[in-house]
């Protein structure tokens, strides 16, 4: 199937002179072959002042009291271990930080997690769903139908099909609230 870039290399000929476009991806080759035609500007996630503006964020952070309850005296050991994680990506950093002040996720946990978002994910979806059959039973259908959804969806129409009682169903969204946004449209829409 046809991909963003695949669309804007098409497309980005057609397009008014006065048209930018701000996108960013990781160093997949794929990628950088199809937009290396264009004007380019390479942030480097590895250059030293993005690894510092990143140390100085997990930092500030972890001075927050949410975070502060949950990582205690290991602060100078959490902001070492999220700036080899993250690998200069600031998206890595803010999701881990959010997990561990949510109690998603436990200072523990950065000793086994890869770097990289992939690592990340990886780890927060086995500590949610820990539980295969459930997620495919419980959590599978409900991100099924948001991810196919149009626009936003509203609770009483997810739960219509679903098929599920509204205790139920908010049980699963609360679930899956990390990874859904909210939006008020008349009532909660997923």
């Amino acid at each position: 199937g046809e991909t963003i870039v695949d669309v804007l290399a098409e497309q980005v000929e057609v397009l008014p002179a006065w048209v930018r476009i701000v996108a960013t991806t990781r160093r997949e080759t794929g990628v950088l072959e199809r937009i290396k035609q264009y004007q380019v500007l390479d942030l480097g996630a590895e250059s030293q002042e993005n690894l510092d503006d990143l140390s100085e964020y997990v930092r500030k952070r972890l001075r927050e009291p949410g975070l502060v309850e949950h990582v205690g005296e290991d602060s100078e050991k959490v902001a070492s271990r999220l700036k080899e994680l993250a690998e200069g990506n600031f998206l890595y950093a803010s999701r881990a930080l959010d997990a561990l002040a949510e109690g998603r996720l436990e200072v523990e946990d950065l000793g086994r997690m890869l770097p990289g978002l992939s690592g990340y994910y990886g780890i927060i979806f086995r500590k949610t769903f820990g539980d295969i059959e459930a997620y495919f039973r419980d959590y599978a259908p409900l991100l099924k139908t948001l991810s196919v959804a149009f626009g936003p969806l509203s609770f009483k129409l997810l739960q219509s099909i679903i098929n599920v009682t509204p205790e139920s169903l908010n049980h699963r969204l609360r679930v899956l609230q990390p990874y859904l946004q909210v939006t008020r449209v008349e009532g909660e829409s997923y």
